[in-house]
């Protein structure tokens, strides 16, 4: 349950937010129709079809990783 000055965070609509870690997610639709199943779950952070790129930060630097165009395509990794 997400805190803030020791009492549970509450959005504008009311809501409690849970932070949760999943580790690979292997089906991304599969986990979004389970978490939608539970009873309670408004909404999730899982940002499914509305990004072709993601641009990941790390201690080896910056990778741009892009969505594979069609089935057996590989995807483009760029190391800055």
């Amino acid at each position: 349950l997400r805190m803030t000055g020791g009492q549970p965070f509450v959005t504008d609509g009311g809501h409690f937010i849970l932070d949760a870690s999943f580790g690979r997610i292997p089906d991304t639709r599969a986990l979004s129709n389970a978490l939608f199943a539970i009873p309670g779950v408004v909404e999730h952070g899982l940002f499914i079809g509305l990004a072709s790129t993601a641009v990941i930060a790390g201690g080896d630097g910056i990778q741009t990783v892009h969505a594979a165009r069609k089935p057996g395509s590989s995807i483009d990794h760029d190391v800055a």
